[in-house]
C-alpha cells in the first residue's frame, strides 16, 4: 500500500508543484497590486506573520518539536529572506511584475556560481555553457545600449536576486538539520518579529479592503509554500527545480492580462534566453 500510494505521489507531484506556482502567483499579483497603496513593510509583516499563525495550531495538534539550535545560520536566512522579498515586492511596486520574477530567478545561477566557489562543487556542463546565455538575455532585458542607466524596479530585482542566492545556500545546511515546518516557523516568526516595527506606523492605515487583501495573499502564499514542500518530498531535485521555475511565465502572464504590461521584442527575446538557461541549469545542475 505504502509503496502504491508513493508511487502516485510521484506521478502526481509535478502537477502539485505548478499548483503551488499558481498559488504563488496569485499572491504575488495581489502584492503588486497592494504596494499602489500599502507599505511595502506592511505587505512583508503580513506574508511572514502567516508563517507562525497557522503552523503554531498545526504543531500543537501534531505534537511535533520545533527546536532550533543554529541560530546564528537562522538570522542568516533571515536576514537574506527578508531582504530578498523586500527587494522583489519594491520591484513589483517599481515594474513589470514579470520581468521582475524573471530576474529575481536568477538567484538559481547566483547559487550555482557561489556552489563553484565556496563548496568546490563543478556543474554540469551544459549548465556552465547556460550562464553566459542568461547574462545575454539579462544584457537584452537590462538595457542593450547603456548598462549605466536601468529601472528602479528591474534593479531591485537583481539585488533581491543575490539576496536569494542566500536563502538557498543557508536553506541546504538548515534542512541538513531541520525538517521543513522547523525551518518555516522559526524563519517566518523572527521576520515578522523584525518587520513590525517598520510596518506599525502604517497599520493604522489600513483599510478594510486591503486588510481582506493582505490576509487573502498571505493564505494564498502560505498554500503555495505547502504545496511546494509537499510536491519537493516526491520529485528529484532537477524536476522539482525545473516545474518551479514555471513561475516565470505565469508572472508573466498576469503581467500582460491583469497589470497591462507590454514587453518589447528585445526584451521577449532576453526573458526567453534567461528562461531557457535557467532550465537546463535546474535540470543538470
Amino acid at each position: 500500500m505504502n509503496k502504491i500510494k508513493s508511487t502516485l505521489f510521484i506521478f502526481i507531484s509535478p502537477w502539485i508543484l505548478i499548483s503551488a506556482n499558481l498559488f504563488f502567483v496569485g499572491s504575488f499579483s495581489l502584492a503588486k497590486l497592494l504596494t499602489k497603496e500599502t507599505s511595502v513593510a506592511v505587505i512583508m509583516f503580513f506574508r511572514f506573520f502567516a508563517g507562525p499563525l497557522y503552523l503554531i495550531p498545526y504543531c500543537a495538534l501534531k505534537r511535533d518539536s520545533i527546536k532550533m539550535n543554529s541560530w546564528r545560520l537562522l538570522l542568516f536566512r533571515v536576514f537574506c529572506g527578508v531582504s530578498a522579498m523586500s527587494c522583489l515586492f519594491l520591484a513589483f511596486k517599481f515594474g513589470d511584475i514579470g520581468k521582475s520574477t524573471l530576474i529575481f530567478e536568477l538567484s538559481i545561477i547566483w547559487t550555482v556560481l557561489l556552489d563553484m566557489i565556496l563548496f568546490k562543487k563543478i556543474p554540469h556542463t551544459y549548465s556552465l555553457a547556460s550562464i553566459p546565455i542568461a547574462f545575454l538575455g539579462l544584457f537584452f532585458i537590462l538595457n542593450p545600449t547603456n548598462l549605466i542607466i536601468i529601472s528602479i524596479g528591474e534593479g531591485f530585482a537583481l539585488l533581491g536576486s543575490l539576496f536569494n542566492a542566500g536563502v538557498y545556500i543557508s536553506l541546504k545546511r538548515l534542512r541538513d538539520k531541520y525538517n521543513t515546518v522547523t525551518v518555516v516557523f522559526w524563519t517566518y516568526l523572527i521576520s515578522s518579529i523584525i518587520l513590525i516595527v517598520p510596518a506599525m506606523p502604517h497599520l493604522a492605515a489600513l483599510t478594510s479592503g486591503n486588510f481582506k487583501l493582505l490576509i487573502t495573499m498571505s493564505s494564498i502564499g502560505f498554500i503555495g509554500q505547502l504545496l511546494m514542500t509537499l510536491g519537493f518530498k516526491f520529485s528529484t531535485a532537477g524536476i522539482s527545480s525545473l516545474f518551479m521555475i514555471s513561475i516565470i511565465p505565469l508572472t508573466t502572464l498576469s503581467g500582460i492580462f491583469i497589470f497591462g504590461e507590454v514587453y518589447t521584442g528585445l526584451t521577449l527575446t532576453g526573458m526567453g534566453l534567461i528562461f531557457s538557461s535557467l532550465m537546463v541549469i535546474a535540470k543538470y545542475r
